[in-house]
């Protein structure tokens, strides 16, 4: 058989490192199913390493009443018809649209395949994503290659414009496959012509510590605190919580469980899954703990790729964390996990891997009941045969979406 090409399309160089875990543990589920197969990457957002990016698009102009030029005059006046929203999306069309499609072409050539996923890609991230996922979309579409989503999450709020733009990305794909059966619900209530293509599977990361060979430390002594920073966490939570994630509140938060655990002997480490931002915020909280020690003592540094991330947290005994590729990579190693809530994938995830109970609401939790879960899910383990079979099903999963993709490439 010919050597095929399959090109994973995603965030795959996003400084949050826990979508590079998703796209690397894909290539070798892939690799391992068709060892002959050559596995590219396409940036969704066009880097070609960790952040660093092949493209430079003209900026959006800004709403500056200062300005006097016919351009911003022009400009302002398209927002005022249009709003931000639309003229953004003019503006992607008659801007970025050409220069992306070029890049978007070149990196398709040769491809037999192209596989969207995974991570939270159908989400209205202020027109972000529908407009990349639209882009790209379209360009397989006009080169002949199929194309499928596999393991992408569904949020749970999508405006019209970026309805109607996933719309004709998942209208033209030839299967769709989500990671949870709360993305599933979602996507068959809002375009029910496409349910004859649509299931559901695990998060491909359930397969990390496979991918990367990486097993969990024995006789570790640390628990790691998994920060993210307030400002991701309000923007993607839901109004009714995003009170609770101010700066203030949530460095509040892991101060007390700090002092809880401490009070307690336990030991432990903060960490993140990579982003600067999410970095600096700990440095914040650590800060606020340390005094005059050094930093080192409680921040281990910012993991820079999926297997550095993959690396910290296997040197863990448990982990409490908001990120949700956190939690899966820590589930992963065999790693016990406390979730806290701020968007439905983290909650749809510990009801899959039949942990709901270690699961929490930021608001509900106090340090000393979130410390005791963490010292009881310690104690008790992950459930194995959960995990084993979750594990299982994903690389069955994969397997069955790339018999259907090569029979049809």
């Amino acid at each position: 058989m010919k050597a095929q090409k399959i090109v994973i399309c995603g965030e795959v160089f996003s400084n949050n490192v826990g979508d590079a875990v998703i796209a690397e543990t894909f290539s070798y589920l892939i690799k391992n199913s068709i060892p002959s197969v050559k596995v590219d990457f396409l940036d969704l957002s066009l880097r070609e390493k960790l952040d660093k990016y092949i493209i430079v698009e003209e900026e959006i102009p800004s709403i500056d009443t200062s300005k006097t030029s016919l351009k911003f005059f022009i400009w302002k006046l398209i927002v005022k018809i249009f709003s931000h929203r639309g003229a953004t999306t003019l503006w992607w069309f008659f801007k970025w649209k050409p220069q992306r499609y070029r890049l978007y072409k070149h990196k398709l050539e040769g491809a037999s395949v192209l596989i969207i996923g995974g991570g939270q890609l159908l989400a209205d991230n202020n027109f972000d994503f529908p407009l990349k996922i639209y882009g790209v979309s379209q360009c397989a579409k006009k080169l002949g290659l199929p194309f499928y989503f596999y393991g992408c999450g569904v949020s749970y709020h999508w405006s019209r414009l970026a309805t109607f733009l996933f719309s004709q990305a998942l209208s033209n794909a030839t299967s769709i496959t989500v990671r949870d059966i709360e993305s599933l619900n979602r996507l068959s209530k809002r375009m029910p012509g496409i349910l004859t293509k649509l299931s559901a599977s695990h998060d491909i990361a359930t397969c990390c510590a496979e991918a990367y060979g990486i097993h969990r430390k024995e006789n570790s002594q640390y628990i790691g605190l998994g920060v993210a920073e307030p400002d991701v966490l309000k923007r993607h939570s839901k109004e009714l919580i995003q009170d609770l994630f101010t700066q203030t509140k949530l460095l509040q938060f892991w101060i007390d469980i700090a002092h809880e655990l401490i009070n307690r002997k336990l030991q432990f480490k903060f960490f993140t899954n990579g982003s600067p931002n999410d970095q600096l915020f700990a440095e914040t909280i650590v800060d606020s703990l340390v005094e005059s020690r050094d930093r080192s003592d409680i921040l281990l540094p910012r993991p820079t790729n999926g297997k550095a991330l993959v690396k910290t947290i296997s040197n863990f005994r448990g982990i409490v964390a908001f990120r949700l590729h956190a939690c899966i990579v820590a589930y992963s190693l065999g790693i016990p996990v406390i979730g806290i809530k701020w968007d439905d994938k983290l909650e749809s995830f510990f009801k899959e891997s039949k942990q709901e109970n270690y699961c929490f609401e930021a608001s509900s939790i106090t340090p000393a009941k979130l410390v005791d879960s963490i010292v009881d899910t310690i104690s008790k383990g992950v459930d194995s045969d959960t995990l084993s079979s979750m594990k299982t099903k994903t690389i069955q999963a994969v397997k069955e979406q790339l018999a259907l993709a090569i029979k049809r490439s």
